[in-house]
């Protein structure tokens, strides 16, 4: 196999936490039905995932070396408070990314696209294309063929955006329960208990936002808005839980954000994942196309309109017994439940210097160009509701 031909969406480094031998971990199969044991060369990849070009997926690896001895370190320590500047920096965006690098992901990105270019752009630009006589069906295949690259600004998009949830609380949340973390192919798990518009509360700037990334069988990173929950650290930075219900709360995330497999460290542990499953994949969100129009407009005098489209589905709301709403906070943002209009006017953000300093990093990357423009509104409704 040529080199880099297989490239995970979910690094090695984290699988091989949960892998016998460093190697060998069970996977539970949504079709099948079954645990078998696979490695974890084998998981979470495909041929090319990332492209041709081997650029993207030799600076990932690059970094990912960088980060296995943080994550290492984190291990060992349990807690987070002796990171330095550099490996905070490298903590938040390798959350970023490992949330918007995954199939999933990537999958749902190109599903939207083609659903915008045949149901919206395409009347628009083909007609301009036509006027300067060039071949429509040639150019639309085009379009539609490159749509799968499209993708890869979701990559640029966690270098971008992770200063959004640096104001987050960092907290190493220890399993001493008898079931361990189990682990899927989307690892990092947006979470709320808050109700913004409707049920969208998923955007990185979301008030009561929680962040859980199983990294370790008996280990898992919570990032939470500390002024949206009430809560008692064990020590500093570190929540212990011995309570089963409170691990299987936490793995449900990872049941309900995770494509066809889920994957877990001890073998006995199949029969009761089963069950598990059986038991609550009823309750896993449908992913749903909605569209919103915003606003009515007139561009040259014809009549125009902004839409907000995006995917119902990644919004979790699992509530957990150690933490306790704000209920001072959920009361202010009532008003936002009904009105998505009011969000692109008026988002509710955590930190508005957050929003600006990223802005300004979106800006260096894009600069002022029809296209960023274009992308301004869909990208405060994503960091604040998300989709």
């Amino acid at each position: 196999m040529p080199p880099n031909k297989r490239q995970h969406y979910v690094p090695k480094l984290y699988l091989r936490n949960f892998a016998e031998d460093g190697d060998i971990i069970y996977s539970y199969n949504f079709d099948s039905n079954k645990c078998n044991p696979v490695s974890i060369n084998s998981i979470c990849q495909e041929s090319y995932f990332y492209g041709q070009n081997l650029e993207i997926e030799s600076q990932l690896s690059q970094f990912e070396g960088k980060i296995a001895k943080l994550y290492t370190k984190i291990l060992s320590e349990k807690t987070v408070k002796n990171l330095n500047k550099e490996e905070l920096h490298d903590l938040l965006f390798s959350i970023t990314l490992q949330k918007d690098r995954t199939r999933n992901k990537r999958d749902d990105g190109i599903d939207l696209w083609e659903y915008l270019w045949v149901n919206k752009y395409s009347q628009f630009i083909l007609p301009l294309l036509k006027s300067h006589n060039l071949d429509l069906d040639q150019a639309n295949k085009e379009i539609l063929d490159h749509s799968e690259n499209l993708w890869i600004f979701d990559i640029i998009e966690a270098d971008i955006d992770y200063p959004l949830i640096s104001d987050l609380d960092i907290f190493i949340v220890e399993n001493l329960s008898d079931i361990n973390y189990i682990i899927g192919e989307n690892p990092v798990v947006l979470n709320n208990n808050f109700s913004l518009y409707r049920e969208y509360s998923s955007g990185l700037q979301s008030p009561g936002l929680q962040i859980w990334f199983p990294f370790h069988p008996k280990l898992a990173l919570l990032f939470i808005d500390s002024d949206s929950y009430e809560y008692s650290p064990t020590n500093q930075d570190l929540i212990q839980l011995s309570k089963r219900i409170d691990i299987e709360k936490i793995n449900l995330l990872q049941l309900f954000s995770t494509g066809n497999n889920l994957f877990f460290s001890d073998k006995s542990y199949c029969p009761d994942l089963i069950k598990f499953v059986h038991e609550n994949k009823e309750l896993k969100p449908e992913k749903v196309r909605e569209e919103k129009i915003l606003k009515k407009i007139k561009i040259r005098d014809k009549d125009a309109q902004i839409i907000a489209v995006r995917l119902k589905g990644y919004d979790f709301n699992v509530k957990f017994s150690f933490l306790k709403i704000n209920h001072a906070i959920n009361r202010k943002l009532k008003k936002y439940q009904k009105d998505l209009v009011l969000f692109s006017k008026n988002p509710p953000i955590r930190n508005p210097r957050l929003m600006s300093i990223v802005d300004d990093r979106d800006n260096m990357v894009y600069g002022d160009t029809p296209f960023a423009k274009g992308r301004k509104m869909s990208q405060i409704i994503e960091r604040t509701i998300g989709g």
